[in-house]
């Protein structure tokens, strides 16, 4: 008995021995990205640095600072392509992408289209749990649930503030006066 005990205590350590390596390795590629992300993040920061500083390009605070956002994200969707054990790094990837790329554009038009484009907010975490959702196997009913209802909210005031536009709201009644006269057409077609 005192040997068999024996054998299990040192199946066990070996049990958790694998395990920890399992996860080193598992955890390794990760790192990998990280740190090869982290490089050339600094080296093409370092070359638009050198080229405002000669003049060369014209480089602003206002134009760089969303990278900030940017790039962190695209680390961590690096990472979850890299090893798909670390599928909860989609959801805080998808929202800093969906924003770094908002403020991005933001950046270009001086803010003033955020007057439009302010539904994003709502929906950027509903796109990083639907990138989660989409992207993770199997499939978890709620990150689906999670992700449509701040998605449908942000596309709901999306529609409703370019409604408000002059093109939209012109542009929208004839998109159903056209649905409508189409069913119309259907409905009078079959009775006849």
């Amino acid at each position: 008995m005192k040997k068999r005990y024996e054998e299990n205590g040192q199946k066990g350590k070996m049990g958790m021995e694998e395990k920890s390596t399992t996860y080193r390795n598992s955890a390794e590629p990760a790192k990998r990205s990280l740190i090869l992300v982290f490089g050339v993040s600094l080296v093409i920061l370092g070359i638009f640095g050198l080229l405002g500083a000669f003049g060369i390009l014209s480089i602003t605070w206002e134009r760089v600072w969303p990278s900030f956002l940017l790039l962190p994200g695209l680390i961590f969707e690096i990472a979850f392509f890299r090893n798909k054990k670390l599928s909860g790094l989609l959801v805080p990837g998808g929202i800093l992408i969906t924003l770094g790329l908002l403020f991005f554009l933001c950046s270009y038009t001086d803010y003033g289209i955020l007057q439009y484009l302010w539904p994003i907010f709502v929906m950027a975490p509903g796109i990083g749990l639907l990138q989660m959702y989409f992207l993770t196997l199997p499939a978890k009913k709620g990150l689906f649930i999670g992700g449509v209802i701040p998605f449908g909210i942000g596309s709901l005031f999306m529609f409703f503030t370019l409604l408000q536009q002059t093109f939209f709201s012109v542009a929208f009644p004839l998109v159903l006066i056209g649905i409508g006269l189409y069913f119309l057409y259907r409905f009078f077609k079959t009775k006849s």
